[in-house]
């Protein structure tokens, strides 16, 4: 900060004066100046904006100096130009509009020598804002400077000519220091608001990720104290509203989190977790848990509820590597374990399935074992009488859907004939009362062709290999049923191109509400449904192939009885031929003898008349031999 009664530019006009009375006048002006310089100071010290601050300071300057304009003219550093930024009198008109680069004309000069400059007379002086020649006749400039820096310029000017004095400059140095002093801190207070407006968004939009994150966060200091959890870690964690609050505005997560240290743990396998082993633990002892370290355990939550939690976790460490801290994600995985669950469990019984229909017995050999008849008891069923028509190996398949989906029942119906009728083959969740009812039902019920019923829409995704899904508690699916049956998933069974069956499964659901099936479940469903088909189709190979073969047994009962006819009819038949034929021999040999024995002499009348009866004899004998 410059002194006020140091020694202005050489540039600078006007002469001290010695007199007495200049010097009294000198002192009472100093003092005035020295009061205009505090409220200057006061005003600078009031403000936060420059919108505010730059009006009111150059309304001061001009009272102080006396003058008729006096304008801010603020440096672009990134340009290097001086932009007219405020003013009082007539370069308000020019304000945000007039830019002059730095080392052009008079402002630019002053901004560029970081000296004071007066001038008396501006019709001759090169200025780069043509306002100031055409408005003013006389100005004095000063630079605003803070520490090394050049903020910009300050200038003042009359519309008449004036000699601006030494004092002058100095008075309008002063005052610069103080303007230049109250940009600083506002641009600083301004910098430090843009700031922590900044970190503010900064940790909003960071709080706002953290709470929309499905996993459960944890943050803790180097001695695992919790500093930060989100919403989620409490629901992970199984914590309900408290303190009469819905939602979200139960207990904070960190309380929450500090609740859960003491919670059971057990790793995948479920042997208890030591607590040097918890994810925690290890991760402040400087190891990341990610990838393939990623640590499963299984917890018990604060609802009581066992749940699966995939931790991942990274130690936090500050720039010399001191580690400071830990962040801990936990991911609800039981949906996952139980998919998987699902999935072993699916396999397992298409495994059964597919082994059962390779060692399947066919009817020959479950007759031979005594376990044909349509009402042979089953032994799984305890003693259940098998309805008439069903298939046991549908109704093992059936068993193992309802065990892989958790679903209350399953049913599966045969497609046949040219006009594609649904005949029931078996079900499975249904008590034995249930049972009987419902074959009783579908035994009086007339054949129903496949479609029946449907919406045109879901008829013709049926039929073409289409899962579809009936909400029964809606029209025009909303039939009364004694089952409590609400929603109904519904999978066509189709093997080397046709439709040979319907699988059927629905849910119980509280309420009442129509099960909202998955894609998993339909998944499951449609595979089920194709292996089903292999199983009817078997079913009715075996049952085509026995009445073939029941078919081929007759046909041969046939042959074997007509040809025991026919060797009873020939032993019939031969014993009078063998009589005639002897007979014949005799008749034939007695007559030849007859004509023998006549001789030259015996009538011609009586031999004329035996030889048309030999004829006769040997035409009957040698019939009588192909008869024999």
């Amino acid at each position: 900060m410059r002194d006020a009664g140091e020694a202005p530019a050489a540039t600078l006009g006007g002469a001290p004066t010695g007199t007495r009375a200049a010097r009294r006048e000198t002192r009472a002006d100093g003092a005035l100046a020295l009061r205009a310089l505090q409220a200057l100071t006061d005003t600078a010290l009031s403000h936060l904006s420059l919108e505010a601050l730059l009006p009111e300071l150059l309304e001061r300057v001009r009272a102080v100096m006396g003058v008729d304009n006096v304008a801010i003219l603020l440096l672009d550093e990134a340009a290097q130009e001086l932009e007219v930024s405020a003013a009082r009198g007539p370069e308000e008109e020019v304000v945000g509009r007039v830019r002059i680069p730095v080392g052009v004309g008079f402002a630019g000069r002053i901004a560029a020598t970081r000296a004071p400059l007066a001038v008396a007379d501006l019709s001759g002086y090169p200025v780069s804002n043509p306002l100031l020649r055409d408005r003013l006749r006389s100005v004095l400039g000063v630079p605003l400077v803070a520490g090394e820096r050049v903020l910009g310029v300050v200038h003042v000017g009359t519309t008449t000519p004036r000699e601006f004095t030494a004092d002058e400059a100095a008075l309008l140095e002063q005052a610069a220091d103080r303007i230049a002093l109250a940009i600083e801190r506002v641009r600083l207070f301004e910098a430090a608001e843009a700031a922590r407006r900044a970190a503010e968004r900064q940790a909003a939009i960071f709080q706002t990720t953290l709470e929309a994150l499905g996993d459960g966060l944890v943050i803790t200091d180097a001695k695992g104290r919790i500093l930060y959890g989100n919403s989620a870690l409490s629901r992970l964690l199984g914590a309900g509203p408290r303190d009469g609050q819905d939602g979200e505005g139960g207990e904070p997560p960190e309380r929450v989190a500090e609740r859960a240290r003491a919670l059971e743990v057990w790793d995948a396998r479920g042997e208890p977790l030591a607590a040097e082993e918890r994810a925690l633990a290890r991760v402040l002892g400087g190891e990341t848990l990610a990838g393939p370290t990623t640590l499963e355990v299984q917890l018990r939550r604060l609802d009581g509820r066992t749940a699966f939690v995939s931790v991942s976790g990274a130690p936090v460490r500050d720039g010399e590597g001191n580690l400071i801290g830990a962040v801990m994600a936990s991911r609800d995985v039981t949906e996952r374990r139980q998919l998987e669950r699902r999935t072993h469990d699916a396999l397992d019984a298409f495994i059964a399935i597919t082994r059962a229909l390779v060692e399947a017995p066919d009817e020959e050999e479950r007759g031979a074992a005594g376990g044909d008849g349509p009402d042979a008891a089953a032994g799984e069923a305890g003693g259940r009488a098998e309805p008439r028509g069903e298939n046991p190996l549908a109704r093992r398949l059936a068993e193992l859907t309802r065990g892989v989906l958790g679903c209350a029942r399953v049913s599966i119906s045969a497609v046949e004939g040219p006009d594609m009728v649904a005949r029931p083959v078996t079900v499975v969740g249904l008590s034995d009362d249930q049972e009987r009812r419902w074959w009783a039902e579908r035994e009086t019920q007339p054949p129903r062709p496949v479609g029946e019923g449907l919406l045109p829409e879901d008829r013709e995704r049926f039929l073409a290999n289409a899962t579809i899904t009936l909400d029964l508690t809606r029209p025009p699916y909303a039939v009364p049923n004694d089952y409590g049956a609400t929603a109904v998933l519904v999978a066509p069974m189709w093997t080397q191109g046709r439709l040979v069956g319907i699988l059927a499964l629905d849910y119980l659901e509280p309420g009442g509400q129509p099960h909202a099936f998955t894609p998993e479940e339909e998944q499951v469903a449609t595979a089920v449904a194709r292996l089903g088909a292999v199983v009817l189709d078997r079913d009715r190979l075996l049952r085509e192939r026995a009445a073939a073969r029941a078919e081929a047994l007759a046909l041969a009962e046939a042959q074997r009885r007509m040809d025991e006819f026919i060797g009873i009819a020939g032993h019939e038949l031969r014993t009078p031929v063998t009589g005639i034929l002897a007979n014949l021999q005799i008749a034939e040999r007695r007559t030849r003898q007859a004509l023998t024995a006549g001789g030259p002499g015996a009538a011609e009348e009586t031999l004329e008349r035996l030889r048309p009866l030999l004829l006769l004899l040997e035409r009957a004998r040698l019939a009588a031999d192909r008869q024999g």
